[in-house]
């Protein structure tokens, strides 16, 4: 159970900045049973995962990564893969099932089954930017006030990406201050904002939302699944082993994407 738990707080977490598709990373290249990928933070090992194609069809499954190596975007895994340059992994049996995260909100034509085309609150703010200005942020920042009514109060953004805001304050003189969030825990402050870094955000990314826009719909909490008789635990076939599923119907939504923004293309430092 407490495998389970971790597990469940390890993915509910990458989902955060992915959409329902699920894609972990793609191949670049193969060596017996290394696997160079496009970006490996995504990916931890004991993960089990299937391996599509561009075309949509499950080239391998039951996949199991033995290893990761983050600097250079290796992973180990238990089988040989072969010709699968360009192909995309996922967690095994999740493809097109996760949560419609940050990359549901900013990226694409078409957000919760609606097309954005020029549609205002549909339609995030997201700017690419090679260096970090104050001038910058608070583009972002008054573009969400100005367009949407709200504000931003919460910043995420790479290890890298903090850094480069931390030196730029430092070159303006201004202190750096932090603040407290939630259960003690402290934050980089930046006007008054939390500036919290998570491992899965990607390079160079910062992302200034309004968490208040930010919900969780869901049919029922974590609950187990019973048989017909109100049984949980199941004995596999021909095994002295009990198994027994878990399930959350639930999709996180944002109910005003015009209120969130995005700065990507940073150089992190």
């Amino acid at each position: 159970m407490e495998y389970l738990v971790e597990s469940a707080s390890y993915n509910l977490s990458r989902m955060l900045f992915g959409g329902p598709a699920g894609t972990l990373g793609k191949v670049v290249s193969t060596h017996n049973y290394e696997v160079t990928v496009d970006d490996a933070r995504n990916f931890t090992e004991g993960m089990i995962l299937d391996l599509y194609s561009s075309s949509g069809s499950r080239a391998y499954t039951n996949i199991i990564v033995t290893s990761v190596d983050r600097d250079t975007n290796v992973i180990v895994v238990n089988q040989t893969l072969s010709s699968v340059e360009g192909y995309s992994f996922f967690v095994v049996g999740a493809r097109g099932y996760e949560l419609s995260g940050l990359s549901t909100v900013f990226d694409g034509d078409n957000v919760y089954g609606n097309l954005r085309l020029n549609t205002a609150w549909l339609t995030p703010y997201k700017k690419t930017v090679e260096t970090l200005t104050e001038n910058e942020i608070q583009m972002a920042l008054d573009h969400v006030e100005e367009k949407s009514g709200g504000r931003v109060n919460f910043i995420i953004c790479t290890w890298g990406v903090r850094r480069a805001l931390m030196n730029l304050l430092a070159k303006k003189g201004v202190p750096i201050e932090t603040i407290e969030i939630e259960d003690g825990y402290k934050a980089l402050s930046y006007n008054g904002i939390p500036v919290v870094v998570d491992r899965f955000c990607p390079k160079g990314t910062m992302y200034l939302l309004n968490s208040d826009d930010f919900i969780l719909y869901q049919l029922c909490d974590w609950q187990w699944l019973e048989d017909e008789n109100g049984k949980v635990l199941k004995q596999i076939p021909g095994k002295a082993i009990f198994a027994a599923t878990i399930v959350k119907y639930a999709d996180l939504m944002c109910i005003r994407p015009c209120g969130q923004a995005k700065l990507e293309g940073i150089t992190e430092e």
